[in-house]
Order: structure tokens, then sequence, then C-alpha cells
């Protein structure tokens, strides 16, 4: 399973509108930090220098569930998306 670059990717995009930037951002000019390995396999996948901070709130077994595995119930509270 490959994680979805995408967000950072759109993020990368939109900062480079917002601050009017020509020529715009490059992956390589990006730096992620996540807390998880598949924020750290989809900030790779994007082409961004990427370092993992891991969170200690994060039990191993969240911290590396697949988010397709993980109903949003399950995850502890100060994770969940909000409505």
């Amino acid at each position: 399973m490959q994680p979805n670059p995408d967000i950072f990717l759109l993020a990368m995009r939109r900062l480079s509108t917002e601050l009017g930037l020509d020529p715009p951002l490059r992956p390589e000019e990006c730096i992620v930090f996540e807390d998880s390995e598949f924020g750290m396999l989809a900030g790779r996948a994007a082409g961004m220098p990427t370092f993992v901070i891991p969170d200690p709130n994060f039990t191993a077994e969240e911290r590396y569930a697949t988010p397709a595995s993980t109903p949003q119930s399950a995850l502890p509270s100060h994770v969940r998306p909000r409505p």
C-alpha cells in the first residue's frame, strides 16, 4: 500500500498560489513533519524531505494502523476528525 501524497502536493500548490510564487515551489523545497509511518510514506511519495516526530500519545498499534482499516470510533478522541 502506497499512502497517497495528494494532500502534501495540494498544500504545496496552494502555498505557491497564496504567496504568488513564480516559479511555484517544488517538492524538494518543502519539508514534511509527520507523526506516523503512513504520513511519512506519503511525504516521501510526494518527493518531499520528510521527518518523523513520533506522537507519544499514540500506541504502536495506532501508529502503524492503516487508515482504511481503522474505524474512526476506534481512534483516541485526540486524533478523530472534527465534525
